[in-house]
Order: C-alpha cells, then structure tokens, then sequence
C-alpha cells in the first residue's frame, strides 16, 4: 500500500496561528509577504513558458 501525502498550502499556512505568531515575532507583515510571494509565482510561471 502506498499513500502521498500533499503538505498545506500557502494559503493555509498563511492563516495559521501559529505562522502568524512566528511572523509577527519577526516582523514580517503577512499582507506584504503574500504579495511577494504572488509576484514570485507569476514571475516563475512566465519563465516556464518563455
């Protein structure tokens, strides 16, 4: 038997308590962090296809 295990999302880990605390702790605005993150994905995606 064999099983796969898919991890959270970045979704799901931004909405976490404990994520949010350990950002917070660092100074790391959650809003500016998702936004970064999104401009990386697109940036990642129009690599891909070029």
């Amino acid at each position: 038997m064999s099983f796969y295990y898919k991890g959270p999302t970045i979704d799901q880990l931004m909405s976490d308590p404990v994520t949010l605390a350990m950002m917070e702790a660092d100074h790391v605005d959650p809003v500016v962090f998702k936004q970064m993150l999104d401009r990386t994905s697109r940036r990642l995606r129009a690599d891909r296809t070029a």
